[in-house]
Order: structure tokens, then sequence, then C-alpha cells
């Protein structure tokens, strides 16, 4: 069966699906540097080798995004799962209520049956009132059942072990594929676990595209791609590592079907060729989602380069900075974005940055439904119990290349942001497949009161298209595929064998800032402290001392002074932590201060 009859196939039998996998589980519960750029006439549909290829792809990418965006859509799969439960809505007390936000509330190890099945009915019945996805996963049908399959396992247990029944709801809800579901604490406490995620390999074997098919050239002959057995094998545009784009084969599917090796059929004068490819796996920027922003706003003549790794509050400083920028970049020839490994966190400080850099508000192609209620703090008009919101989305006018660099562990705000730029002409898309936890978002975090246990779930359910279509797991797919592990090194060959850009000189996103105290280096993101008020720390680049930076303390601790020998005094006076800014030759870096002491 093919991927596209798959989806649809899934979609149309949704909730027998849960229904059959929930049986399953509770019977087992019970038991150059410079060039002039030149344009040309391209033809958008087809490229061969001596084409511009980033005009041909840049061409075809707007053309794609348009066509989108002015396609009829009403989202009506969605609505089939907003059911208005009004008694539910309200059916926690408020006393239950700030039991649930008491975050202060201790894991107890061993429960009596009568408080785990407090804990067990409290759990379900936020799920059932407070929970976006509750319908989308089959609802009280579900549900109902899962919560007394738990509470018959313990029957006649007088103790109940905590961590046993915290594993018990979690493999009673198996079924549930949400990125930022969870219950417990730690990594096995998710509900999207490696063999649900999918995950690109490629080959190396460069393809063109003409009006017979994709060809690989072999001495000079053409062989046509006829195809593979694999039915996640498919050719897609590529950026190869020495900034070559054409088309290249890609393996995109789940984890446990990955293939390390699979063959192709060629074709030429009537002649088949059998050719084996052998599988690169492409690595992310980082093996988890960042939380620090690690934020740089970086320039060199005409080109800007923005990296940010995280949206999370707690590195408010550093964003601040991140969301006034949109409106110092404007004037730019080049932007190049880069929110690999971005792990999300608030989604205001990027809907900020782009209304200073466009003029406009982000308006993307999506249906968002959030589920109203006192404990996700979200009122309704008319006491209903979704909030249902709806945009067709608008392509927002951009005259400047914007090259978005994007991995795997890129997530929640993450794509929210990787959403937010593809509405915008000219961007294009350059790495892998994004995380993937989009379709259910809004992340709420609580206590259950006896036990302890921790849990997550999101207030709300989206759509990005007629199809109700869980990308969870699978996320928002690239404009051209490209190793992320590579990809800064591959866009800046890209852009000088193109001549996207006059004058492009690569070496400024290669600065390697750090502060040393001789002995042991401190990276950017990084925190630095000291058992004594008053220290000093050198500032080196790729490993040598420099002298000609500047710097900048925000909410300072104490007091920062350059020394004459170029090095950098810290004397705290409070107890607390500041953000430390190098700037060296346009390149930026930031640290961490800290003082444990008053």
């Amino acid at each position: 069966m093919s991927q596209t009859h798959y989806v649809v196939f899934w979609r149309s039998n949704l909730k027998s699906s849960i229904h059959l996998i929930v049986l399953i589980l509770l019977l087992f519960l019970i038991v150059p540097t410079s060039c002039t750029t030149t344009k040309t006439e391209v033809d958008n549909t087809k490229l061969f080798e001596t084409d511009n290829a980033f005009e041909v792809f840049k061409n075809q990418i707007n053309s794609e995004r348009w066509n989108e965006f002015h396609q009829d859509v009403d989202y009506r799969e969605i609505k089939e799962f907003l059911v208005d439960d009004r008694n539910d809505r309200n059916s926690l007390s408020q006393a239950e209520i700030n039991t649930l936000l008491n975050g202060e509330t201790k894991n107890k190890p061993v429960l009596s049956f009568a408080e785990m099945e407090e804990d067990v009915d409290l759990y379900f019945r936020v799920l059932r009132s407070q929970w976006g996805a509750y319908y989308y996963w089959g609802g009280n049908e579900v549900f109902n059942k899962v919560r007394e399959a738990i509470i018959e396992k313990y029957q006649g247990c007088e103790t109940i072990n905590t961590s046993d029944l915290t594993l018990t709801i979690h493999k009673a809800l198996e079924f549930i594929k949400d990125g930022h579901f969870q219950i417990g604490t730690g990594k096995e406490a998710h509900f999207l676990q490696a063999e649900d995620i999918y995950w690109f390999f490629y080959s190396n074997d460069i393809f063109y595209l003409d009006e017979f098919g994709y060809y690989y050239d072999i001495e000079g002959q053409r062989y046509y791609y006829l195809g593979c057995d694999n039915e996640y094998v498919s050719i897609q545009r590529r950026l190869f590592a020495d900034g070559t784009l054409a088309y290249g084969l890609v393996q995109f599917a789940p984890r446990k079907q990955i293939h390390s090796e699979d063959t192709i059929t060629l074709s030429a004068d009537n002649s088949e060729v059998i050719k084996t490819i052998n599988w690169i796996e492409s690595k992310p920027y980082s093996e988890d989602s960042l939380r620090n922003p690690d934020f740089k706003l970086l320039k060199s003549g005409a080109t800007t380069f923005i990296q940010l790794r995280s949206f999370d509050e707690k590195w408010k400083d550093q964003l601040v900075d991140f969301q006034s920028s949109g409106s110092k970049i404007r004037g730019t020839d080049l932007l190049l974005f880069d929110i690999r490994s971005n792990g999300g966190g608030s989604s205001k400080y990027f809907n900020d940055w782009f209304k200073a850099f466009t003029g406009s508000n982000v308006d993307d192609r999506r249906a968002n439904a959030r589920r109203t209620g006192a404990l996700n703090e979200s009122s309704s008009r008319n006491g209903e119990s979704y909030r249902l919101s709806e945009s067709k989305g608008t392509i927002t006018s951009n005259k400047i290349p914007i090259l978005v660099l994007v991995d795997n562990n890129c997530g929640s705000s993450g794509e929210v942001a990787l959403s937010g730029l593809k509405s915008l002409r000219n961007s294009i898309v350059i790495g892998t497949n994004s995380s993937g936890c989009e379709t259910f978002g809004n992340v709420k975090n609580y206590v259950l009161p006896n036990s302890g246990i921790h849990f997550v779930y999101g207030t709300d359910l989206r759509c990005f298209s007629n199809h109700m279509e869980n990308i969870d797991g699978k996320g928002f797919l690239p404009d051209i595929w490209c190793d992320p592990a590579m990809s800064v090194e591959a866009i800046c060959n890209m852009i000088i064998k193109y001549c996207v850009v006059d004058d492009f000189d690569e070496s400024f996103l290669f600065s390697d800032i750090k502060l040393s105290n001789g002995s042991t280096e401190i990276s950017p993101g990084k925190e630095f402290s000291k058992n004594k008020s008053l220290f000093n720390m050198s500032v080196t680049v790729n490993g040598k001392v420099v002298t000609d930076y500047e710097y900048s303390v925000t909410n300072s601790i104490g007091t920062v002074r350059k020394m004459e020998n170029g090095e950098l005094t810290f004397k705290a006076a409070t107890k607390g932590t500041s953000t430390v800014t190098i700037t060296y030759h346009g390149a930026t870096a930031s640290f961490i201060w800290r003082n444990w002491q008053n």
C-alpha cells in the first residue's frame, strides 16, 4: 500500500484502530570569495546540469508555496473531534485544581488502594475535561475502559508502588502518538519513542531532471530512474556537501522501517541496470532538543546569520535580543536562519520578531482548537468546550532569499517559527524534517496530589489542511534535503557556487569564541562561576587569545571590566546570573556568569 493510500486509510479508520489497540493493551494489563550575480531565464520544471540550480529551486518552491496557500480549505476533519461536552468542561472542583497546581507535591513511593484510585480517577477526569486531543484519541468510549482496567489491575492490593502505577498508565496509553504527551519523568515518560519517529537517510548519488524523468549520469550516458521496492524511498531536491543543488535519493521512514541497503532500477537504451544503495544516516545538530537559545546575530557584507536554539523564557535576555533583531536586519541581501535543535518554549518571541522584520503578523495556514476550562486558564465565549480559530494563511512579501536550517530536533515553538518562516516569499527550508510536536500544543504540566506523578498534555488540537493528519514524529518536511550536521558548510559552498550574493565570505560563521581561565575553556551558552567574588578570564577565538573584542553584560550581578592586557575581570556583588556577550569581528557568543554567594 502506498504512503498516500495508507494515510487516507488510517484517517478513515482511526477510531476502530484505536479501539483495537486499546483492547490489546488492556489484555496485557490484566495479564571563490566574490562574484557577480547573474540571473538567467530557467525552466522551473526541469533541472539540467548547466542550469542555475538555485534560481530553479527557488522558483519551484515559491510556486509550490503559492499553490498551497491558494487551495481552498475548510478544515472539516478537525471539527469531527471537537465535542461540546459542557458538563465535563467544569467537572473539576477548585480544590482539585489547587492540588494539581501545587508544584511542591513530593513523589510518594507507596500508595494505598484508595489513594491510587483517587489519583487515577482525577487524571482521567483532567484528560476528559481539559486535553485538546481527548476525542481525537477515542473519547469516553476508549478512556473509560482504560481507567477501569488500571483500577481493576490493583484490586485486592493493600499497597501500590508509584513507579509501577506510572508504568501501568503509560502502557495502557501507548496507542497515543503525541510529541508533548507525558506521564512520569525522564525520556521513558514520552509517548513518541525512537521507533515511532521518522528519520532521513540519503545517498550521495546525484540525479538531474529532463523531459523524460530523473536521470543518473554514467560515463556520459543518461540512466533514468525507474524505482525502488522500498516504499519509503523517493527522489527529492538535495543539497550536497560541495554546494551542488540537484536531486537525490531519500529514504524517509519510521526508525523501525529503515533499510541499511536497497537496490534501485535504472534504464537506458531499453536496457536496465540494478544499482545498490548503501544508505547514510543524517545527524542532527544536537542529539537532544536544546534549552539555551545560544542566540547569535552575525553580519558580513550583505549577509546576515541568525542562530536560535530555544524559545525557553528562562533565557529571556537572549530572547529579547532576538526579538529586537527583526528590525535591525532590514536591508540585508541574504538571511541564514538557523533553528536546528530548537526545543521550543514561547512562540511570542518569534511572532514579535516576524512583525519587526516584515511589518505584518504571522498568518500561516492552520486551524487551532483550544480546549477551554479553568485548569487550562482558557475562557470560552459562550460556554463552549473548544475555541476554534481558522486561517487560510497569507504569503508575506519578502524580496531576499531566506535560508532556514532545520533538523529533526526542532520542535514545538521551533516548529511554529518554521511554519511562520515558510509563509515568507523566497524562504527555503534546508535540512531534514522537523521533530513533529505541533499537532497537539499549548503544553500544560501538572502533578497528581497523592502520588506526585507528573503529567503533561496539550490543550490545543491543530490541523494544517482539510485532512486531520497527525504530524507528530514526522514533522514538517524541508524544501531541500541536506544532512544537518554539514548544512552550514554546504550552504556556504552553495552560496559561492551559484553566486547567491556578491562578495560572500563564510569565515564570519566559523569564529569559535570561548572564555578561558588558562586551564578550562567555557563554550557559548554554558555557565561559568568561581567560589571567589573576584577573578579573571581571557577571550579566545579558534583556540587563540584575542584582545580586540567588545563585550556587554545583561542583568549584571556585579562589575565586569576589560583590563589593559585584554582579560576580563569579574567582581560579583550579589547572588544570581548574568549574560555576558562577546563580539569579535561581527561574530557574537553569550555566556552565563553565575554567583552562588550573597
